[in-house]
């Protein structure tokens, strides 16, 4: 297989040009699906607070497959990036085969276990007696979009491997676009409450799913899938599994610490917990503008250390982590200036509306540090480095954040759960200081032995 125009691109292709080309795309169609996620709360929060809090109990689960996306399709792209940047097609398309078809049998498993103990999970997940109804009435459809939703975060992943990043920018586009369009005509022009707000989401789960086999089908890229070509190898999966269950752990305990969050805040009333849900909203349009850069920044540095031109994975990285503070500085201050109406916009019940910007306000101070979270992370796994990749999700979600909120609301209530969060990236931000310092050494002991 030849190379096409995007890989000669990531080879030679000025640096500043090239992340702009991968990131942008991805960034858009991330931030604008985000955007639409949101609308999609604010028909749901004009229901009510016990529909709004019957929803954020549901979102660990989009977390959990995320992290099983992202194991699979994350540490999948990096892997498939390399490959691409050694010219071993071949085994690029092998490869990348086995790992389409592995996202296919992990979400009929999944929904199924969803399906058949869903009460005890909400019930896990802080489902409380006031919104335990409307929760099961939303999973059920819900649960069922899952399956699409996994295999098309699975694709995401692959397709920023060669730097196909537009069209997952008009995927992600097309589930954005059409989930607010049906929300509304489900929700209140078929009379299906919060019923309608889960068929909404399955159906744009779907259509995004065509749009990935599309193509696929048509070959338009790098590589090849074959869903027949099922044949795993034990290298594939070792090697995605290398990055990928780091980038599982993080979503996975990103999805325990909101089920906690969930859990504690429901101890102080439905408004908590829509309250959380509606700062998570919010939070979430800047988050996935980052995440979506930094995924085409990844794709780049995983493709040039394959390729061992070390020189463009330092220059990618300080450009990287320019670009994306200044966007984080310039989101949290928005964020703090109107925090109150932006909250208002998705429920104007006062005690909502007086928690949601105590937690906006809050997490908009440690967002500064965001994208260098971000950023250093995915450099540690695309540069052979998961460990120190692994060291900072398991800290910022997990060791640090998830005592954290146990501590600080046993201390200062309500209070204590809002601040956990921001007061976990801003230790984070401190321990990574450390491991870049260890991860250039060991960078240039790399560039210096190839």
């Amino acid at each position: 297989m030849e190379k096409n125009s995007k890989l000669v691109m990531m080879e030679k292709g000025e640096i500043w040009k090239v992340l702009l080309k991968l990131g942008i795309p991805t960034m858009v169609g991330m931030m604008i699906s985000a955007l639409f996620v949101s609308v999609d709360g604010y028909f749901v929060g004009n229901l009510g607070k016990q529909q709004m809090a019957a929803v954020t109990v549901t979102t660990p689960l989009t977390y959990i497959i995320t992290g099983l996306g992202s194991l699979l399709g994350g540490g999948g792209s990096i892997y498939i990036a390399k490959l691409l940047g050694q010219k071993n097609y071949k085994k690029a398309n092998d490869a990348g085969s086995v790992i389409m078809d592995t996202s296919l049998i992990v979400g009929v498993i999944f929904v199924a276990i969803l399906l058949i103990f869903m009460n005890p999970i909400l019930r896990g997940l802080g489902a409380s007696n006031t919104d335990i109804v409307f929760a099961k009435q939303y999973a059920q459809i819900f649960s069922i979009s899952l399956f699409f939703n996994l295999f098309n975060v699975t694709c995401n992943n692959m397709l920023a491997s060669e730097g196909a990043t537009m069209y997952s920018m008009v995927a992600m586009l097309v589930s954005g676009i059409s989930n607010v369009f049906l929300n509304p005509v489900f929700i209140y022009g078929l009379h299906m409450g919060i019923r309608g707000s889960g068929t909404a989401t399955l159906v744009a789960n779907i259509l995004t799913t065509l749009v990935y086999l599309y193509y696929i089908g048509a070959k338009k890229g790098s590589v090849r899938y074959n869903f027949l070509n099922f044949k795993p190898v034990k290298e594939y999966y070792v090697e995605t599994a290398k990055v990928g269950v780091v980038l599982m752990i993080f979503q996975l305990l990103y999805s325990a610490s909101i089920a906690i969050t969930n859990v504690l805040g429901a101890g102080y009333g439905d408004a908590c917990v829509a309250a959380i849900g509606i700062e998570v909203r919010i939070t979430s349009l800047g988050f996935m503008a980052i995440t979506g850069f930094t995924k085409g920044f990844q794709s780049f540095v995983g493709f040039s250390f394959g390729a061992k031109a070390f020189d463009r994975v330092r220059s990618s990285k300080n450009i990287a982590l320019i670009w994306t503070t200044a966007f984080c500085v310039i989101c949290s201050v928005l964020m703090i200036i109107f925090a109150k109406p932006l909250v208002a916009i998705f429920n104007n019940d006062a005690q909502v509306v007086s928690i949601g910007v105590k937690a906006l306000v809050y997490y908009s101070v440690t967002f500064m540090g965001m994208g260098f979270i971000m950023v250093y992370t995915l450099l540690f796994l695309a540069t052979n480095q998961a460990k120190y990749g692994g060291i900072v999700s398991l800290a910022r979600q997990g060791v640090i954040l998830i005592p954290g909120l146990f501590i600080l609301n046993a201390i200062f209530g309500m209070q204590g759960i809002l601040l956990a969060q921001p007061l976990a990236d801003g230790l984070t931000v401190l321990l990574i200081l450390l491991l870049a310092y260890k991860s250039s050494k060991k960078l240039n002991q790399v560039a210096a032995n190839a």
